[in-house]
């Protein structure tokens, strides 16, 4: 199949995500002064990501389905490789003209399976947020005890930074997440939130750790 960006043809997915990566590569090349980078041929990188379908409902946040109401209501900026981790050295910037706060990224590869990627962490996230209020309410209760300690090398906590911690293997949080199940997006709901409290509260030993413990037993 052959997919048109810009009058110009390429012969498959592949060859269209080439192109898109030496774009960047270019931008970058081009504006090395510079670490957000303001892309001239803006209308470009919205078609070509209107040739993947993950990537059009995730960079279009408010519905958008138009290809022209998109290249009107986008801007696109790219990132220098010292702005971002090194597991994604340069990401594109699709943002909403005018409202900064709406902007969804794609990294250079263009890849469709970065939807998933952000079900997981939106999952995750979800998680965590959900059982907050247990490990806040385990924090206090250590506070209160003597000595308030870290569980591991035994120093100090009051006055200084700690870490209620989950430990590693079958205690690890995300062990606990596994065992509770594959959940989408469409799971997030107060039923789920419910039982989850429940299985984190019957499954989870917490413990207080400080800082350098907590990074290290990873």
């Amino acid at each position: 199949m052959k997919y048109e960006v810009q009058g110009q043809q390429y012969n498959s997915k592949a060859a269209l995500q080439r192109a898109w990566r030496e774009r960047v590569t270019n931008a970058v090349v081009r504006a090395r002064a510079r670490c957000l980078i303001s892309v001239p041929e803006s209308h470009w990188f919205i078609e070509a990501a209107f040739h993947f379908e993950k990537q059009r409902a995730r960079l279009y946040p408010d519905g958008v389905q138009l290809l022209d109401l998109a290249k009107t209501t986008n801007e696109v900026f790219i990132s220098k490789p010292t702005n971002l981790a090194k597991a994604a050295p340069k990401c594109v910037f699709f943002q909403q003209v005018g409202l900064r706060h709406k902007c969804r990224t794609v990294s250079s590869m263009l890849q469709d399976h970065d939807t998933e990627r952000d079900t997981k962490t939106t999952v995750a996230a979800w998680l965590r947020q959900s059982i907050q209020y247990q490990i806040d309410s385990f924090r206090s209760k250590q506070k209160r005890s003597k000595p308030y300690s870290c569980f591991r090398c035994g120093a100090e906590l009051a006055d200084r930074e700690n870490h209620v911690d989950h430990g590693t293997g079958a205690d690890s949080f995300k062990e606990i997440a596994r065992r509770f199940g594959t959940l989408t997006l469409a799971d997030l709901k107060g039923s789920t939130r419910t039982r989850w409290r429940k299985f984190h509260l019957k499954s989870a030993n917490l413990t207080m750790t400080c800082r350098p413990c907590n990074l290290t037993n990873k």
